[in-house]
């Protein structure tokens, strides 16, 4: 069972946390227990990036099992 399947993870899209140059503000929420969680605030690229390696974790799991 995953840590994060009771909805201990989640990223939002904070606008207020763009830049002004153009850059683009999320913010990543982690349910680290008894009610608490971790913010951490992470861009656009590293959206991008939790993407990537979540895709490729999936893809090796997928080769594994062929």
């Amino acid at each position: 069972m995953s840590s994060f399947s009771d909805g201990g993870f989640e990223i939002r899209r904070e606008p207020e946390r763009d830049s002004k140059t153009g850059g683009y503000g999320f913010g990543l929420w982690i349910h680290v227990g008894g009610g608490h969680y971790k913010h951490l605030e992470i861009s656009k690229t590293d959206v991008m990036i939790i993407r990537r390696e979540a895709g490729r974790a999936l893809k090796e799991l997928d080769d594994e099992r062929r």
